[in-house]
């Protein structure tokens, strides 16, 4: 596949996303006071487990009740399936690990906690943490660090049909060629059950989807009150999928999307984008992030009809750049919902798009507008070659344009600016841009801009400060 070569798209993030190789070497020998388990492909039931060179089978291990402050050193390829269950939970400061240079099938956490997952990988059933328990409390404290996962369903899935789980970090891992996600997260629909996820550091890539609705993602998080995503990436999702997009949330609260980069993401129907705050988000933002070259939006809010509300959303300081490429009534930006979505903001972002074959979106388009009620768009660069600026299949109930600046080489109507931003390499303004320092202030603005840039004095319009 020819990819565009465009600099800034290379440099989006502070910290650069690296696939992590490297694996820890198999534990010595048994210290009598570190209780280490070793579990190899050349195992047996009859081995102690308790040496490298006499280590158990999966089938030992699945039959034996761990406890907290264990470790199991997983080496060779092992083609079966590690289950972890609530007699195998660790405690909080002494969780069960499990590490190794080896290969699983997958691995099953069930009603259990405290559990650590390292430096492994998993070929064909992927990371499954799931449980029922009705209790008050809810299950805490999972790390999956340094991690590989592929040919499943979904590379890591979290569901429950009980309380939920808490402290979910994940963490410097890839997640690639899985049917329905890399990574894919759910509450007890449509309840939100779980709360505070971290995701920092992941690549999830060429997650093809089934050809069903609703598959072909890379990272989606669902059912979290509180959480973030960061310095991430997806690319080359959705090759089978439908309604698929690189990196979303949806029924969820406060989930923070950063620093992360979506791109080449496919669909064959619908969709295919690269960022997407969904049905039942609640005070998300999305921020310093870049979408380019997706075939459907760059970046997406919409409700789907579901009974969580979608509301006081926030995109800022994000780049979408060709984006739109293939799915008709797409935009970089489209936003619209079967419900009415309220109070959104849209702030000192910057879209480019181009025509290209087939292609004819815009860069602000709405999908079933009338639902978008409390509408600010405010300090954006809008630029359109060959195509209009806004794409309306239906308007919005309220939209309040302000200070926004508009280029195409079609007919522009509405308020705000209209000029040539005057880019000079890469998306950045030079000095004789009317977007420098033309932006207004706005509650809630960050003081540094999408490549980190300190604002000390009046802000630009769009997302990358002059200098």
């Amino acid at each position: 596949m020819k990819y565009l070569v465009i600099a800034f798209l290379f440099l989006s993030c502070t910290k650069q996303v690296t696939k992590t190789t490297e694996t820890k070497e198999p534990v010595s020998p048994v210290n009598p006071q570190l209780p280490v388990y070793y579990i190899s492909a050349d195992g047996n039931t009859t081995n102690s487990g308790r040496t490298p060179d006499k280590p158990w089978s999966i089938s030992r291990a699945n039959n034996h009740d761990f406890s907290a402050g264990d470790i199991l050193e997983i080496n060779g390829k092992i083609d079966e399936v590690l289950y972890i269950g609530r007699e195998d939970a660790g405690e909080t400061g002494a969780p069960l690990t499990i590490q190794g240079s080896g290969t699983l099938k997958g691995i099953d956490l069930y009603n259990t906690e405290n559990i650590t997952i390292k430096q492994l990988r998993f070929v064909g059933e992927g990371i499954m943490i799931h449980q029922d328990q009705q209790s008050k409390e809810y299950l805490s404290n999972f790390i999956v660090d340094s991690v590989e996962s592929s040919e499943a369903m979904w590379g890591l899935k979290i569901h429950t049909s009980g309380k939920g789980f808490e402290n979910v970090s994940i963490t410097n891992s890839v997640f690639h060629h899985n049917r329905h996600s890399g990574i894919y997260t759910i509450g007890n629909w449509p309840e939100i059950n779980h709360r505070n996820i971290h995701i920092k550091n992941v690549i999830a890539h060429h997650n093809s989807g089934t050809g069903e609705t609703n598959t072909g993602h890379g990272i989606v998080v669902a059912g979290f009150n509180g959480g973030v995503i960061e310095y991430s990436e997806a690319y080359e999702n959705g090759s089978n999928g439908d309604a698929n997009i690189g990196i979303w949330a949806f029924d969820a609260i406060d989930i923070t999307i950063q620093y992360c980069k979506s791109h080449h993401n496919r669909s064959k129907k619908v969709d295919g984008g690269g960022f997407d705050l969904d049905g039942g988000a609640q005070q998300c933002v999305i921020q310093y992030c870049q979408s380019w070259e997706n075939d459907g939006e760059g970046f997406l809010l919409f409700d789907y009809g579901g009974p969580n509300p979608t509301k006081n959303n926030t995109f800022q300081y994000n780049i979408s750049y060709n984006d739109a490429r293939k799915n008709t009534n797409y935009g970089g930006f489209t936003l619209g919902g079967v419900n009415p979505v309220y109070n959104t903001r849209l702030y000192n972002n910057t879209v480019y798009i181009s025509k290209g074959a087939g292609v004819n979106n815009g860069a602000l388009t709405f999908i079933y507008g009338a639902a978008m009620k409390g509408l600010e768009v405010k300090n954006n660069i809008f630029y359109a070659d060959g195509l209009g600026i806004t794409a309306y299949y239906d308007s919005p109930a309220t939209m309040e344009l302000a200070n926004n600046l508009y280029y195409s080489t079609k007919a522009i109507s509405l308020a705000g600016l209209v000029g040539d931003p005057l880019f000079s390499e890469n998306l950045y303004l030079t000095q004789s841009s009317p977007a420098v320092n033309k932006g207004i202030e706005l509650d809630g603005l960050p003081k540094k801009d999408i490549y980190n840039n300190a604002i000390t004095n009046q802000r630009d319009i769009g997302a990358i400060e002059s200098h």
